[in-house]
């Protein structure tokens, strides 16, 4: 039996952290698969930010229909910060000096 039989070819290394989800690394940092419970302030935070259009003020639908035009313009299902900083600007905004 090779080196395949005892880990894989190119398994030499020790890693520190586990693969495993579910698990915590060796430092006790718990894994981004793991669910946290959300504080009272952050529940009501995210009750407080409407999901429903009709509950949404202008300037966000104008905004979210100005990223979906664009993203259709281009064929782009996720456009990246500079493409989104062009669809901002094209919306008018404009950074003022500090």
């Amino acid at each position: 039996m090779g080196r395949a039989a005892a880990g894989g070819i190119g398994n030499s290394r020790k890693t520190h952290f586990s693969r495993h989800p579910g698990t915590a690394d060796l430092r006790g940092t718990p894994s981004l698969s793991e669910p946290r419970a959300m504080s009272a302030e952050q529940n009501s935070q995210t009750k407080a930010n409407p999901a429903k259009p009709t509950e949404m003020p202008p300037d966000v639908l104008e905004f979210i229909q100005a990223i979906d035009d664009y993203k259709r313009r281009h064929n782009r299902p996720f456009p990246n910060w500079s493409e989104v900083l062009e669809v901002l600007k094209s919306l008018g905004y404009d950074k003022r000096p500090a």
